[in-house]
């Protein structure tokens, strides 16, 4: 069905950036926008920053970091961009994971990033000031550096500036190192890295790891061969196209051999390390192995009052979800799955802890529903919610309940600053005890429940510090706020282990690891010497049990301590450099003031109003004696924010009754996006007679969506479709045809799955959809449609997954819809079966229904259908290095065994499943196959049987495919 009149230019332009745009549209997860906020913008010669209306004094303290940083980029990478850098800062996590500026569903690890078309730097407000500076001057790096590379041809995408990309561990490298001082956290991830030889060749390296080893490998370039030299990798890289080549001409060693030398350096640093320190599983019982399962992530762990359970949360299933493991049985069991629902859409388990109820029967937790953050109390032994507290704050942190059981604390971000509330859980009146721009967090109650203790980078005795933590204690009736620790090194998490001790987290060595202070004498000892970072901490009530979560081998794993004693501690070299360094005079980062960008220019605050640029575009015009002028072009759209986009796609062929064009607006910023397509195409066929016609469809149509959470959502389409057919051969046969149609549909769509690089693994996700086409007269198509697609897949872990899929449907009316069963999605091989595929009704009024391998494309077709598919998933190949002819190195080859099973058919009782002891109307074909991809491409090759059951096709059928698995 190729057409003879090509447009492959244009038609791979249309694909990448409806990919790109819209994703997967037949399923998907949604962003759903809660939040309605006028904006405005600070511009000046070098960006502009939009911000919510009302939070001006936190754009102030954005324009000053983004100055400094501005300086500090130009004169560390030599150079200055050529365009005006937009930034946008959202003042809520959950708001910014709504964002339109791009499509992708943004994690919770995702801290801000930077979008490269239009060079957009994106970053929330957490309550953390020093976690808002560290973003903004991270992505700011990695905008200096798109714009040095591509300049103002970002948009086109063919551009030959677009050869040459940054490995990952020297983009994000670069940006952890000009973002940010080295810190506890970079050091305590790079000690597990050489400690446990998790370190990797550069070319290798890829998420979180390539953030931390490569930004210590950066680290070691700048401090032997100079920051200059930074700026000048990347300068050569867009000459030389490869990084290997640019660290050959700028240091003159190969990418291998930086990573040789870089390694040889940290292992001298961190091997010594050792001597005098602990391993956790030396001092405690580990109780997760991330090892054995998949993910990477036992988080916040919590101990009963009576020590007998831990609460807490893992991915080990793939999702982020709520975990109670039994210490006496030693037995773990899921409590809630967490990513799944819109019930328990997030645990945020970055920084939310599960927190007891005296009574050891209930536990309340934090989870995200709809645009907010509640309070959840469930009980443990009914294995049932009993209420929920929506509370109306920007997002919820730490949660403790008071030892009577009725109230409980909780830190919550209120506008500019992250605060300290108690919730009465009767009357659910809420005391607000905080209200400053300090980052307030950990707040749990003393034991006669009148004081609360709590972590605060509030300014014990010197100048404010963001990230300086100290402990604090609040008098509940005065107000009055007291310090517990006074240090220069952070001290945070405070647990009540009894009248008179509190149990915290100290950084005094470099390593975060446990002490106890005495709160009547002030005194204080460590009670862990650990080689590894230790978080979370919980403690039973009786003061004898301790939980806490620790990183080794890269990965969390929650451990029991149940004996503990006074230790020492030494200074990691970490901590010996930062006391050595020498201190210098610098401005609180939180300031109301302003730095002078220039001596002349001045600040101007204004009201956003949707100003469109385009995202993308490409265009080219030619005249061609045979056909013609002839040109295309390629135009995106969009405002600062994306919530408005328009696509224009036309080509050019001789005059405007030949060409092709679409023109479609979306708006997305509404709690129910729409928009509307009209659209214009002329193409040359010829049919199976060898005839030649010619297609002219047009039409307008609408789409309106109602998401009612990030997995669920109500879809519709109303539009008009028309086609008029000509065929250039005379005969009485062949008469032009003419067809109009109105075309409604209706449809719900779930989707809440977990991808690996080939498909979905994990999760459910179905759509339901009916379909209506009124009579127009007598050159239109009639019908009515209802069909379903329930897919289920179960993860085994270790990338073992099984994938079951089950679809039908039906249609009736004047000119039921066709339903056209056999081969598989986006078939570059292809085989046609003898279904007659070139009617007006086979071409427009049909729907290919795939895979269903073993046979050929359209070898079935009926008024109804149904498929069933299941498919056994396996890793084949972790990397595969070719050597000829192409020297390159596949990575995530992937294995799956099929049975597809299916049939198409107009009357059900002509339908004959099974005929002389053979499968008949029923089609069965079973085979094998890899996938892997290959640059931004996806390859799947299957080899497929067709049989019924007595016999089997002598020869397979082979699919390579350019699509993801069902």
């Amino acid at each position: 069905m190729a057409p003879l009149k090509g447009k492959t230019g244009l038609a791979i332009i249309s694909l990448l950036i409806f990919s790109a745009l819209y994703g997967d549209t037949y399923f998907g997860q949604n962003k759903v926008q809660f939040v309605n906020r006028e904006w405005m913008f600070i511009e000046t010669s070098r960006f502009k920053l939009y911000y919510p209306v009302g939070y001006d004094s936190l754009a102030f303290l954005a324009v000053n970091i983004i100055n400094d940083q501005y300086n500090k980029l130009r004169e560390d990478l030599g150079f200055t961009p050529q365009i005006k850098i937009p930034v946008v800062f959202y003042p809520t996590p959950n708001e910014f994971y709504e964002t339109n500026i791009i499509w992708d569903i943004l994690g919770e690890g995702v801290g801000g990033f930077t979008e490269s078309l239009k060079n957009r730097v994106v970053v929330p407000f957490t309550g953390s000031y020093k976690e808002f500076e560290h973003t903004i001057r991270h992505e700011l790096t990695h905008a200096f550096v798109f714009d040095f590379l591509y300049g103002k041809n970002r948009g086109g995408i063919f551009s030959p500036s677009r050869i040459f990309n940054l490995p990952i561990w020297f983009s994000e490298g670069l940006s952890e190192f000009e973002s940010k001082e080295w810190e506890i956290d970079d050091d305590y991830y790079l000690r597990d890295l050489i400690l446990n030889g998790g370190t990797e060749p550069l070319d290798k390296l890829d998420g979180y790891k390539a953030y931390r080893q490569g930004q210590a490998v950066v680290r070691y370039i700048a401090e032997k061969y100079g920051r200059k030299k930074l700026g000048e990798l990347i300068a050569k890289g867009r000459m030389l196209l490869t990084m290997n080549k640019a660290l050959k001409s700028v240091l003159g060693i190969s990418e291998d051999e930086l990573y040789e030398d870089w390694l040889h350096e940290a292992k001298k640093q961190y091997l010594p390390e050792l001597n005098g320190r602990m391993f956790p599983t030396e001092f405690a019982r580990r109780l997760t192995d991330h090892k054995k399962n998949d993910g990477a992530y036992n988080f916040q762990p919590v101990i009963s009052p009576d020590g007998a359970y831990i609460a807490y949360l893992s991915d080990k299933n793939g999702y982020m979800s709520l975990y109670l493991i039994d210490i006496i049985e030693g037995k773990t069991r899921l409590l809630l799955k967490g990513e799944q629902s819109g019930k328990y859409e997030s645990f945020h388990p970055l920084w939310c802890q599960v927190a007891w109820n005296p009574d050891c029967e209930r536990i309340a937790f934090v989870t995200k529903r709809k645009n907010r953050d509640v309070i959840v109390i469930y009980d443990i032994k009914k294995k049932k919610e009993l209420l929920y507290y929506k509370l109306n704050y920007g997002g919820l942190y730490s949660i403790s309940f008071s030892h009577s059981g009725d109230k409980i604390a909780f830190s919550a971000l209120d506008r500019l600053g992250k605060d300290i509330f108690i919730l009465d859980m009767e009357s659910k009146k809420i005391m607000r005890l905080t209200d400053d721009k300090y980052d307030d967090d950990h707040p749990i109650f003393s034991k006669n429940d009148s004081i609360i203790y709590f972590s605060s980078d509030r300014p014990s005795e010197n100048l404010f510090e963001p990230g300086k933590f100290n402990i604090f204690a609040l008098e509940i009736k005065s107000g009055k706020i007291s310090p517990i620790t006074k240090s220069d090194i952070p001290n945070y998490n405070p647990v009540i282990l009894d009248t008179t001790n509190l149990l915290y987290i100290t950084e005094e060595n470099g390593i975060p690891n446990l002490a106890i202070m005495n709160l009547c004498s002030g005194e204080y000892y460590p009670i862990t010497n650990s080689i590894t970072p230790i978080i979370s901490p919980s403690a039973s009530a009786d003061g004898e049990k301790i939980v806490f979560a620790t990183l080794f081998e890269w990965g969390w794993d929650i451990y029991l301590m149940d004996t503990f004693s006074p230790c020492t501690l030494s200074a990691t070299i970490f901590m010996r450099s930062r006391k050595n360094k020498p201190t210098h005079e610098e401005h609180p980062p939180f300031s109301e003031t302003l730095d002078t960008l220039t001596q002349k220019e001045e600040l101007k605050q204004e009201r956003y109003s949707p100003q469109f640029s385009p995202d993308f575009i490409s265009s080219s015009i030619s005249y061609n004696n045979f056909y013609g002028l002839q040109g295309y072009t390629a135009l995106l759209l969009s405002d600062i924010f994306g919530d408005h986009q328009i696509l224009i796609l036309s080509d050019l062929l001789n005059n405007f009754n030949n060409s092709n064009f679409l023109v479609s607006y979306g708006y997305f910023k509404p709690r129910m996006p729409y928009g509307i397509t009209l659209f214009h195409n002329f193409t040359y066929y010829q049919d199976e007679k060898y005839r030649l016609f010619s297609d002219r469809t047009y039409g307008i149509g609408g789409f309106m969506e109602y998401p009612f959470n990030r997995f669920l959502r109500f879809e519709s389409e109303a539009g008009y479709f028309g086609v008029e057919r000509k065929y250039y051969e005379i005969d009485t046969t062949s008469l032009p045809e003419y067809v109009n149609s109105v075309q409604l549909r209706v449809g719900f769509v779930k989707d809440n799955t977990l991808w690996s690089t080939s498909g979905p693994i994990a999760g459910q996700r179905w759509k339901t959809g009916f379909e209506l086409l009124p009579s127009l007269g007598s050159n239109s198509y009639s019908y009515f449609s209802l069909n379903f697609d329930l897919r289920n897949y179960h993860h085994f872990g270790k990338g073992y997954g099984l994938a079951l899929r089950l679809t039908a449907g039906a249609s009736g009316g004047k000119n039921p819809k066709l339903y056209y069963l056999g081969g598989a999605e986006s078939w570059l091989n292809w085989e046609l079966g003898s279904s007659e595929i070139y009617t007006i009704r086979s071409m427009y009024f049909s729907e290919i229904i795939t895979p269903l391998r073993g046979y050929a494309l359209f070898e079935l077709v009926g008024t109804k259908y149904y498929l069933a598919n299941i498919e056994l998933r396996y890793p084949f190949i972790n990397e595969l290095r070719l050597g000829f002819p192409l020297p390159i190195t596949i990575r995530g080859l992937r294995g799956g065994i099929f049975a597809d099973i299916g049939g198409a058919f107009d009357k059900p009782t002509l339908f004959r499943g099974v005929k002389n002891g053979g499968l008949n109307h029923i089609k069965l074909g079973v085979g094998c196959g890899i996938r892997t991809g290959i640059s931004f491409l996806l390859f799947s090759w299957d080899i497929g049987w067709a049989t019924d059951l007595v016999h089997i096709s002598p020869h397979p059928t082979h699919y390579l495919t350019l699509s993801t698995e069902f």
